[in-house]
């Protein structure tokens, strides 16, 4: 946003302080999407707030890549731009619903997906937002709105994978046990058992 504010002649004070406002959009909307996906409206249920935040900011990316837009269009395109600042959060909170009793399987896929994000700011950033693009870094605008398609796409795909896996859970006749802690019988006998040797 900075750089479209210096190439419509704003002041050096407009282009640092403007721009932060993209940054408080995203704090606001991360902030707002943890509060109601843990409400009553919600139900602790992470994907419809994932799906809206990427909403939000895939049409940011899609009027900014169509650039050919009213001004006061591309400000919010801006602002918009930013809503899928809060995404990770509640993605990672999800990954205890997705993954309730593989608590190795479940720390492996954060750190998957953290050093997944890590690699892609890595080179994502150098090959489509390069300077010399700029104001208009439409390579980078197509970018972020592809892979904010495929955000909602895999979203999506995870919920249908994770009703299926709730539906093949509750169809089992014995109760899945958590692979981590032990049963509330075992725990109290080898209580009994240490307590006996001594």
């Amino acid at each position: 946003m900075a750089l479209w504010l210096k190439s419509k002649g704003h002041s050096v004070y407009e282009r640092n302080v403007w721009p932060t406002g993209q940054v408080a959009v995203g704090v606001v909307v991360q902030v707002l999407a943890g509060m109601l996906s843990d409400s009553p409206l919600l139900k602790g249920r992470r994907w419809p707030a994932i799906i809206v935040m990427q909403a939000g900011s895939l049409f940011g990316t899609i009027i900014l890549a169509a650039w050919n837009v009213p001004d006061n269009l591309k400000y919010v395109a801006y602002y918009f731009s930013y809503f899928c600042a809060g995404v990770p959060g509640p993605y990672y909170a999800w990954y205890s619903d997705l993954i309730p009793h593989d608590h190795e399987m479940r720390g492996f896929i954060i750190a998957a997906s953290n050093m997944f994000s890590y690699i892609m700011s890595i080179w994502y950033t150098i090959a489509v937002w390069r300077t010399a693009d700029a104001p208009r870094f439409k390579p980078g605008f197509i970018a972020a709105s592809v892979l904010g398609v495929a955000m909602i796409s895999l979203t999506l795909i995870l919920r249908l994978l994770q009703r299926k896996d709730e539906k093949s859970r509750a169809r089992q006749v014995e109760p899945v046990e958590d692979v981590e802690a032990p049963a509330a019988g075992t725990a109290s006998l080898e209580i009994e058992t240490f307590a006996r040797k001594s």
